[in-house]
């Protein structure tokens, strides 16, 4: 059983923000055809691969699939 969720770009670019600007960050993932819970973990870095926001700052999603 296949329960991943894979995103179907490993890397995604995010245009010039100032800060405290609001920025919108679209990902397209391929979810698992079974129902579960999966999560994906994601890191904005600079053009360097630096942590924008510290290495303690990490974006978590959990996605709750429902099969048919």
């Amino acid at each position: 059983m296949d329960i991943h969720l894979r995103s179907l770009h490993s890397e995604l670019p995010i245009a010039d923000t100032l800060p405290g600007q609001p920025v919108h960050i679209s990902v397209e993932f391929a979810a698992p055809k079974e129902t579960c819970t999966v999560a994906s973990v994601w890191r904005i870095e600079d053009e360097r691969g630096k942590p924008c926001y510290g290495p303690a700052f990490i974006l978590h999603v959990v996605v709750n699939v429902m099969a048919r």
